[in-house]
């Protein structure tokens, strides 16, 4: 059985489901889920997590992402992206926006913003997706989410009557980018939306490594299972700590029970694990035990860590 993550190039056109029932279909595999949804339009990055890799997808989702998009000025959609049907239409001076310092303007949406998300999103409202309830005309007055950008850099421009402006955004989970454009478009006082939009990291897993969907249906099963990384690899950002040998302390952490720093022979890196922090169990033949978390001190003054998912 096949266990593990691939790291696909979703082409255009595609919803994030679709590609993954495409992959559980031609694998046969019992189990399979996606990390984060890519909306239809949008391309690159997508972990498709295979069998037992459906355990840590949510340690995948929380995971930055950094995107390359296009925004058009000028136009507003009520998708806020290509896709859309047009709300407004606000021809723009180019001679007058060179004028405008856009990177001071994008500074500003640079750290901690605000965001109420888009309606034509997969957010959940009373057990309704909110798409479903966009298409029918209802709209619901959502509250304003936090996000984070990391980094939010213009690549190119090009001035005509409706600008384009190629960026690079480096985000936090939960940011929508579609919302982004959008809100510096408004910003600029003539509106936006996306009209391209690639997926290019995710953590610090990168599309140079990613599979192109039509490439991958189109190889033998043994090449295909060539491009499936590891739970142990696609987790490389989590700490690590590898326990003492005793088999003892290694039975203990398969069924769950929690250990102290007592029986951990070495941290990798550095030995610093702060209170929440979450990292790899191994034992001391190398093997992926567990996901833990420090707990709290015993009576001894000793750190107490807690299993919170176990590999078998």
């Amino acid at each position: 059985m096949i266990n593990g993550i691939l790291n696909i190039n979703k082409p255009e056109g595609l919803t994030s489901a679709k590609t993954v029932s495409i992959i559980k279909e031609i694998l046969k595999l019992k189990k399979a889920g996606h990390t984060g949804t890519l909306d239809p339009f949008a391309t690159g990055m997508l972990f498709v997590c295979l069998n037992r890799a459906t355990k840590i997808a949510r340690y995948l989702s929380n995971l930055d992402k950094e995107y390359i998009g296009t925004m058009v000025l000028g136009i507003t959609t009520d998708t806020q992206d290509l896709k859309g049907k047009v709300l407004t239409i606000n021809a723009v001076n180019p001679q007058k926006l060179k004028t405008i310092e856009l990177g001071e303007v994008f500074a500003k949406f640079q750290g901690d913003i605000w965001q109420i998300p888009p309606m034509f999103s997969a957010i959940k409202y009373k057990g309704r997706r909110l798409y479903s309830l966009a298409r029918k005309g209802i709209k619901i007055d959502l509250d304003f989410r936090k996000t984070k950008i990391d980094q939010l850099n213009i690549i190119n421009i090009k001035y005509d009557r409706y600008p384009s402006i190629v960026f690079r955004v480096r985000c936090s989970k939960g940011t929508y980018v579609r919302t982004l454009c959008h809100d510096i478009g408004q910003s600029l006082g003539y509106g936006a939306y996306v009209s391209q939009l690639k997926r290019t990291a995710i953590g610090n897993h990168t599309i140079n490594r990613s599979v192109e969907l039509d490439k991958f249906l189109k190889m033998s099963y043994k090449e295909q299972c060539s491009h499936v990384l590891s739970i142990d690899h696609v987790l490389s950002h989590l700490k690590k700590i590898i326990l003492t040998e005793s088999r003892e302390v290694v039975n203990r952490v398969q069924n769950g029970g929690q250990f102290s720093e007592q029986e951990v022979s070495k941290f990798v890196p550095g030995n610093h694990i702060n209170l929440n922090d979450k990292f790899r169990v191994y034992s001391s033949n190398g093997h992926l035990l567990a996901i833990a978390e420090k707990s709290e001190k015993s009576s001894n003054n000793l750190n107490i860590y807690k299993i919170e998912k176990v590999f078998s």
